[in-house]
């Protein structure tokens, strides 16, 4: 349901295996329909480094870059750049980051904490014509987001709140 998605296991099994998903470029993409043009995880539990997305395009889609974890996860998601990237419209958010995704898993009960550390994240020269937030990170308050960069990030229409900021150390936006 994703366009471009990035992925390195779920909980045990990718904690075994401990096997990151690394030095990924993606590059001229056109996405015609999905939830994003660029998404990282919910299955992360091994770890993603070192991944680069650039010169992609989508129309309408629900979020345009979104990096996706829960509390049960772990693993770790660093050294991430997305650059050159526009679409029509974001239903939720332009970039966004989700600490809190568990969809069909939130009545599980719960049997494992493990956090997903989140860290140097640059987004540069995205640009959309409508959204209802521009930048919605929700990090985890017991590890939060850390090292996010954006610039030029342009959005022609905002239909929501905007801008949405929680658990997030060192967040430069200019």
């Amino acid at each position: 349901d994703d366009g471009v998605v990035i992925k390195s296991g779920r909980n045990r099994d990718a904690w075994r295996l401990h096997t990151p998903t690394e030095n990924v470029l993606v590059r001229n993409c056109r996405i015609v329909n999905a939830h994003t043009i660029f998404g990282i995880g919910s299955e992360i539990s091994g770890g993603v480094r070192n991944v680069r997305m650039e010169n992609c395009t989508g129309d309408v889609v629900t979020r345009a870059v979104y990096i996706k974890t829960n509390h049960r996860r772990g693993g770790f998601v660093e050294n991430v750049s997305v650059a050159n990237v526009a679409c029509k419209e974001a239903k939720v958010s332009v970039f966004g980051i989700g600490t809190d995704v568990l969809y069909e898993w939130a009545e599980f009960p719960e049997y494992e904490t493990a956090i997903t550390e989140i860290s140097n994240i640059s987004v540069s020269n995205i640009i959309c014509g409508k959204a209802a937030f521009d930048i919605r990170i929700c990090g985890d308050k017991r590890r939060p987001v850390k090292g996010v960069r954006v610039s030029d990030l342009k959005v022609g229409e905002i239909t929501g709140c905007g801008r949405r900021l929680e658990n997030v150390d060192d967040f430069v936006c200019k």
